[in-house]
């Protein structure tokens, strides 16, 4: 049994595809495939259903991969600690994201991130507070970054920067006459949400009246995205308004700021975190990710 191995073996459960998980670990199919073939044979079991697909794990399949995670990870925590001595940063980074954060503020950090690293890997995945939690309590992320979110025992968590939030409203609004719009005057009928599970859906409901059961009461189309560009569409297309955090307008004209942008008054602002589990072996990763981030922030971000 080798560590390269147990590698293959997660990575397969993770993708439920052979070639998928090869292309993962960098490596062919063929030679993934023979890997874990003789890892079922020195171990005597099956490991994976590969009669299903996405393929699944056997019963005892799932508690070796259980297992393979736990070693990997203690490895990993080997290799931080000898980093930390060597003062280097090299390896993976698992990163997890809000996708209403990732679209605006990686195109600003990863760039300068990789340039200054170029021994790190980053591997990047969006995904809502709720889940960013939930992988790194179980070792599926090392560093997220998310908002609005409910101290937990397993992480650590550190402040990074306000975002204020504006409003995104159709030239035709009824609020669309004011330099700065009251939030007091925000009704939840006439805004366009972010889906169920994200975040920044909630704060806008927060700062809304009307409560969520108004939704959608004044227009014919009730819709609620995943997406800020698709409500940022929607607004430009069918009217009403939403809110959007202040690095989604940065890549606006100011033709479009002039028109569809309004500031609120009192600000609201969103804080945004750095997770990681308080058992993470990837520290140097983190410090110097993190450090990346806020030297990339624009100047009218208050860092924390």
């Amino acid at each position: 049994m080798t560590l390269t191995q147990l590698k293959y073996l997660v990575a397969v459960a993770e993708t439920g595809h052979f070639a998928e998980a090869a292309q993962r670990c960098g490596v062919t199919q063929p030679t993934l495939s023979m890997q874990l073939q003789k890892l079922e044979r020195s171990l005597g079991i099956v490991l994976f259903d590969r009669r299903k697909k996405p393929v699944e794990p056997t019963e005892a399949g799932a508690t070796l991969v259980a297992q393979a995670r736990r070693v990997l990870h203690e490895c990993a925590r080997l290799e931080g600690l000898a980093q930390e001595a060597r003062g280097t940063v090299t390896g993976e980074l698992r990163l997890g994201i809000l996708p209403t954060l990732a679209p605006y503020l990686l195109p600003l950090v990863v760039p300068r991130f990789l340039r200054r690293y170029p021994g790190v890997h980053l591997r990047v995945r969006e995904a809502t507070t709720a889940q960013l939690i939930g992988e790194l309590v179980g070792n599926g992320l090392d560093l997220g970054l998310a908002s609005d979110h409910e101290p937990h025992a397993a992480l650590l968590s550190q402040p990074l920067f306000r975002e204020p939030f504006v409003a995104f409203l159709a030239p035709e609004h009824r609020l669309a006459p004011h330099r700065e719009i009251p939030t007091s005057a925000l009704h939840v009928s006439d805004m366009w949400l972010l889906s169920e599970g994200h975040c920044l859906r909630d704060q806008t409901l927060r700062l809304c009246r009307g409560g969520e059961l108004a939704c959608g009461t004044r227009r014919s189309l009730h819709f609620e995205s995943g997406n800020l560009q698709t409500l940022v569409k929607l607004v430009k297309q069918s009217g009403g308004m939403t809110l959007l955090p202040l690095l989604a307008t940065l890549d606006l004209s100011d033709g479009e700021r002039r028109t569809y942008v309004r500031p609120l008054v009192p600000t609201p602002q969103r804080e945004v975190w750095a997770l990681t589990s308080r058992t993470s072996a990837q520290r140097p990763l983190f410090r110097a990710f993190i450090t990346t981030v806020l030297e990339a922030l624009p100047e009218n971000l208050a860092a924390l």
